[in-house]
């Protein structure tokens, strides 16, 4: 086995052991220059892609991921194309519990291509990344407790949120 795919898979196994959930978020990156193969080099390369994949990434997480990282004014699509996919190993795949989700970011916005320097917009893109990542891990946490809720036939689980308005 790979000693990158060992370890991938030991972190998963340990994050099971405390949630009915995990999410593999498969981060890459990519230049800000259009490569020699690819078809339209006419236009500006998105600051960043989110990637899912059917039955690997829970429905509505990669439209979350996206109007989060436009919400922050970053311009974001979907990816189309194959490396920026959602990804998990072979002996992860088919389990329920673990999905995956694909972000690949403009080197752009937190470097200097040229210099292979930190651009002054790192510390803006760690707080956009750092915001992103919450989010992400509380919507996997409500979908995960409502599976669990699901699977118990206990009724609806309270929100952590109290609500003053209501009180």
């Amino acid at each position: 086995m790979v000693p990158y795919y060992q370890r991938l898979q030991e972190c998963v196994e340990a994050a099971l052991k405390h949630s009915p959930l995990v999410l593999v978020l498969t981060v890459r990156s990519y230049s800000s220059r259009p490569l020699e193969f690819e078809k339209n080099r006419r236009y500006p390369r998105p600051q960043a892609t989110v990637s899912s994949e059917e039955g690997l990434t829970p429905q509505g997480l990669a439209d979350l991921a996206l109007r989060s990282l436009r919400a922050f004014h970053w311009w974001a699509g979907p990816s189309g194309r194959p490396e920026g996919a959602a990804w998990l190993p072979p002996m992860l795949r088919g389990r329920p519990r673990v999905k995956a989700l694909g972000l690949s970011l403009c080197r752009r916005l937190y470097m200097d291509e040229q210099t292979g320097r930190s651009a002054e917009s790192l510390p803006g893109a760690r707080r956009v990344l750092g915001t992103l990542f919450n989010l992400l891990e509380q919507e996997v946490d409500r979908v995960g407790r409502l599976r669990l809720d699901r699977a118990r036939g206990s009724g609806k689980i309270p929100s952590p949120v109290i609500k003053a308005a209501s009180l």
